[in-house]
């Protein structure tokens, strides 16, 4: 798969599903956030539980951002990624 593969559809779908990530972790939903993950965090972090823990002791800004910026659409390895700027509550 290539960059000039994906199509306005796909970065639509791609940019929804980090939203509704964000959205449930706002709502205290770590089922619907965790099952929004990708199958390799999935599989990484195995349970819900350990999921929401992680991400809060981890991953603050991502789980009570203050703002988010969606940025370029780039690739790793062969994995298209959207690249994005959270700001932590307290502005980091």
């Amino acid at each position: 798969m290539g960059m000039t593969e994906i199509t306005a559809t796909d970065r639509l779908a791609i940019r929804r599903v980090i939203v509704r990530q964000l959205e449930a972790f706002r709502r205290d939903d770590p089922e619907t956030a965790f099952s929004l993950a990708s199958p390799d965090i999935q599989a990484q972090f195995r349970t819900v539980k350990t999921f929401i823990a992680t991400v809060k002791k981890s991953f603050q800004p991502l789980y009570r951002p203050r703002s988010v910026l969606f940025r370029d659409l780039t690739w790793m390895g062969d994995c298209p990624t959207q690249r994005v700027t959270v700001m932590s509550r307290d502005g980091r």
